[in-house]
């Protein structure tokens, strides 16, 4: 009888260890947002009645278009998490802006017009994450003292970057803003561009803290919220100007991108493989 007992104590013991544990792998699609960051580069300095500016992080209803889709595979451990993964429809993108005056009929105006022009351009980009969590703390359900309901961890990590610039010049589709004559007589024509960098690779460097919601014990749903800095410029925006019909050599007016954003991403994970624990229960006589 005794015997029995611990048989069927073991067993018990085996399968309440392996539904409450996450180790294991997992695939996990994930879905996500993000605002872009980047910064202005001016070379050369243009003519006083030009003024040029940037965002320096975009959050505008394009920049968040498309969705960020992917998909990865994890590998957890005792609080630790290491997986790698790939995502699609990600871009480095950039805006940039020119402000100036052009001449005007009417007095009121002081005889001049405020102009506000410029251009938002992007690079798609492939990216292959690699990544590492840590876990920082953890909540259990107030019912079941062994069950884990949320967590919260560091996440961390690198991103690998691929451009496809094979056959694209370095500055392309040109966009005429039209001619107008500024109040010193000049006659002048906006053209914006979109470019890249030559490189068609980077890596990119990430941190920052993944939520973690947990039903029955199994991991549910995970929330990531981090900071990405890239670590080369891979895409830009850039305005020329024409200038009494003859382009003007002010090659860096330009909005610069190494890829760097701030993202949001839902992850659900999909647990595939587990390695049993067998555990032994302490049996009193």
């Amino acid at each position: 009888m005794k015997k029995h007992i611990i048989l069927i104590s073991i067993v018990l013991s085996i399968k309440t260890i392996c539904a409450q544990s996450t180790n294991g792998f997992y695939i996990t699609p994930t879905v996500g947002i993000k605002a872009d960051v980047n910064y202005l580069k001016i070379n050369n300095k243009p003519e006083d009645y030009f003024q040029f500016h940037t965002q320096y992080i975009l959050k505008d209803k394009p920049i968040l278009a498309p969705l960020l889709l992917g998909v990865n595979l994890e590998y957890v451990k005792n609080k630790q998490t290491f997986g790698f993964g790939i995502v699609t429809g990600d871009q480095a993108n950039s805006k940039i802006g020119i402000e100036f005056y052009t001449k005007d009929t009417s007095p009121y105006t002081n005889y001049k017009s405020y102009n506000n022009d410029g251009v938002y351009a992007g690079m798609p980009i492939l990216k292959v994450p690699l990544f590492y969590k840590k876990e920082l703390a953890r909540t259990y359900s107030s019912i079941n003292k062994e069950k884990k309901i949320r967590s919260l961890s560091l996440y961390t990590g690198i991103d690998l970057m691929f451009l496809n610039i094979k056959n694209k010049p370095v500055f392309f589709d040109p966009i005429s803003h039209g001619k107008s004559l500024t109040p010193f007589g000049d006659s002048i024509e906006i053209v914006t561009y979109a470019g890249h960098n030559n490189k068609n690779k980077s890596i990119s460097f990430k941190l920052g803290l993944s939520y973690e919601l947990y039903r029955k014990g199994r991991r549910f749903l995970e929330a990531q919220l981090y900071f990405e800095q890239g670590t080369r410029v891979v895409s830009r925006s850039a305005i020329f100007v024409i200038k009494n019909n003859e382009p003007q050599p002010w090659f860096g007016v330009n909005s610069i991108s190494r890829g760097s954003s701030i993202q949001f991403k839902l992850a659900f994970p999909i647990k595939v493989y587990a390695k049993k624990e067998v555990g032994l229960p302490l049996i009193n006589n």
